[in-house]
């Protein structure tokens, strides 16, 4: 939700300084003192080299996160000071996710335009609200690339898609969820924590009853990507409204779980959990990159991840945004559908003759089913009984090449829980490279840290997930 800021200009006198390329509003005579709360910054520096740089590539996409790390915290107070007295470049993270993509000043906490004390202000704000009863707006940037905005901080949630209520699993945020969509109510990992809940709407997860979420008046509303969720929702709902914001992070798309779960734990005051989850997948992500590092193009197995699509058997693959195609990458592969982008969706449909092209440049397979935790019928299938399926397929056009033939079910393909999927992706492609992963032990131990309450044991289930 837009939130519009009027901003009462008190003062007049430009300074333009010389050779930084910065221009300083002041109300002192244009003293130049490196704390005078009345500087403002206008123009974007960011490749200074006589400026200190930020290492950058954090996580937390909250404006305010001005050094671009995992947190909001003095360093960011600092690092814009450091911008209004000339000494540090700016960081603009520029994601092109999408079409709604924008260039985000990262110092610019409230996203007024211009760099500023109450930059500054802004984030000690921040930093102290966690608890507070009084909200305020926060700005961050979005699954889709763009400055969007919610009400700081949220106490009540309603999830409108399976992969955000597990990423609020993952948070140990469920009992701040107050409603989620019906796909969500019948996952075997929600199904006790979520059982008095309400459900969001018994049609679509892509745009729940509005009424029915205004009636239960949430403070935000987690869902994914403009492209599909919740537009009709966000039409319908109060345009001047302090809760019920549109909070649009990423769950499963694109490579930015991580990111926004440390975004949303912000958000919902569950950020500590967030880190804990995010250093346990950037343990293993790290190991995964040290290990295939130094493998040439030639020696990187190359993959396809067909989409389980069960009563069609049209060759449709996952590619960009898509969560799979990114889970096996992470995993150190080459996705071979790089080379046969038929379109920008993020799923790929190809001729038959092209995969039969591929020869024996085609390793593996790795086809997407969906029986979940409980291995229950999806179509009429099992994971199981799918796997056959996809082998009988696939073999008319890979088997004479060796190509091998796995099957991983979504719960681990996509979304908070991907890591699992890296894991088994890995073992699978580089054997010998990752002897030392237990991938059944590490999926118990995901488990046991971030689905609180799930009694799934793994060892007694594991050829139901990953086969």
């Amino acid at each position: 939700m837009k939130v519009v800021q009027l901003l009462i200009v008190l003062v007049v006198a430009v300074v333009a300084v010389a050779g930084v390329g910065i221009y300083v509003t002041s109300n002192h005579g244009g003293n130049d003192n490196s704390h005078d709360s009345s500087k403002e910054v206008t123009e974007i520096v960011t490749n200074d080299p006589s400026r200190e740089t930020a290492a950058g590539g954090g996580r937390l996409w909250i404006l305010g996160n001005a050094n671009m790390d995992d947190t909001l915290d003095e360093k960011d107070v600092e690092w814009i000071q450091k911008i209004l007295d000339g000494k540090a470049n700016e960081v603009v993270l520029d994601t092109k996710l999408s079409t709604w993509a924008v260039k985000a000043r990262m110092a610019d906490a409230n996203n007024d335009g211009k760099i500023s004390q109450a930059d500054i202000d802004k984030v000690n704000s921040l930093r102290n609200s966690a608890d507070s009863t009084t909200k305020q707006v926060l700005y961050y940037v979005d699954v889709d690339g763009a400055v969007n905005s919610m009400h700081y901080p949220a106490k009540t949630i309603v999830s409108t898609y399976e992969q955000n209520t597990k990423q609020l699993c993952t948070l140990n945020a469920m009992s701040k969820c107050i409603g989620v969509d019906e796909g969500s109510s019948k996952l075997a990992y929600t199904n006790e924590q979520f059982k008095d809940n309400f459900l969001i709407s018994s049609s679509t997860r892509f745009d729940p009853e509005a009424t029915t979420i205004m009636g239960a008046n949430p403070d935000i509303i987690v869902t994914g990507t403009r492209q599909w969720y919740c537009n009709e929702l966000e039409k319908a709902l109060p345009a001047q409204r302090t809760n019920m914001d549109v909070v649009r992070i990423s769950s499963w798309e694109d490579d930015n779980v991580l990111a926004g779960t440390l975004t949303l734990g912000f958000m919902i005051g569950s950020l500590e959990k967030a880190k804990e989850y995010v250093a346990w997948c950037d343990s293993i992500l790290k190991t995964i990159e040290e290990k295939t590092s130094t493998l040439t193009g030639d020696q990187k197995v190359k993959v396809l991840v067909p989409r389980g699509q069960y009563d069609n058997w049209k060759v449709t693959f996952n590619g960009p945004r898509s969560g799979k195609f990114e889970t096996s990458e992470s995993a150190g592969a080459y996705n071979l559908i790089r080379e046969n982008l038929t379109s920008t969706s993020t799923n790929v449909e190809v001729q038959e003759s092209w995969v039969l092209g591929l020869g024996d440049k085609l390793d593996q397979i790795v086809s997407i089913v969906y029986g979940g935790f409980d291995n229950a019928s999806f179509k009429g299938y099992t994971n199981k009984e799918y796997y056959d399926m996809t082998v009988d397929y696939y073999s008319a056009l890979t088997s004479a090449n060796g190509t091998q033939i796995h099957v991983l079910d979504n719960i681990v393909g996509q979304g908070t829980s991907y890591i699992v999927g890296v894991i088994y992706m890995a073992k699978w492609f580089y054997p010998t490279l990752f002897s030392e992963f237990n991938a059944d032990a590490l999926f118990q131990e995901y488990i046991d840290k971030f689905m609180p309450g799930f009694s799934f044991k793994v060892s007694e289930h594991s050829d139901v997930i990953a086969i």
